[in-house]
């Protein structure tokens, strides 16, 4: 465990290392590749990058990568294709699994306040999808925090 615990915190912009590290750390247990909030900072296409890193990644393709887009990064036909451009590129670079949450902090804020309005949202965590609603607090919380990304200039 120490040994899982030493690699995980030694990945760049990566979650750290799913349920073992959350028990000591207290941080969400969604993935091992997923950028800690706040630790991507230089775009989606350096944030891809650095998950086909994990060398668990490429060896054992069961890692979980979450990326958040604001909605207005899929308005244009740019937009889409420029999304489309980086899963490819993802998938060229070895990666096997990636899940995507196109939504804006604000609603998720809204829905924390007024649960009532929101029973239909369904939000992707750690591999499935699931009612944001009855996620634990912390999960949401998480959810939250990710960086929205936008194609700039599209």
């Amino acid at each position: 465990m120490v040994e899982l615990i030493r690699v995980g915190l030694g990945m760049p912009a990566m979650q750290n290392n799913g349920v073992v590290i959350q028990r000591l750390t207290n941080h969400s247990p969604d993935a091992t590749v997923s950028p800690e909030p706040g630790t991507d900072r230089n775009g989606p296409t350096s944030l891809i990058k650095s998950a086909t890193s994990a060398i668990d990644c490429i060896k054992y393709a069961h890692n979980h990568f979450n990326m958040k887009f604001h909605p207005s990064a899929f308005q244009s036909l740019e937009g889409k294709r420029k999304f489309l451009s980086l899963i490819k590129t993802y998938m060229d670079l070895g990666g096997h699994h990636t899940q995507f949450n196109v939504i804006d902090a604000n609603t998720l804020k809204d829905a924390q306040l007024h649960p009532e309005n929101y029973r239909d949202l369904v939000v992707r965590e750690a591999g499935f999808s699931a009612f944001s609603i009855i996620l634990e607090k912390f999960v949401q919380e998480e959810i939250i925090k990710r960086r929205e990304y936008r194609f700039e200039g599209v």
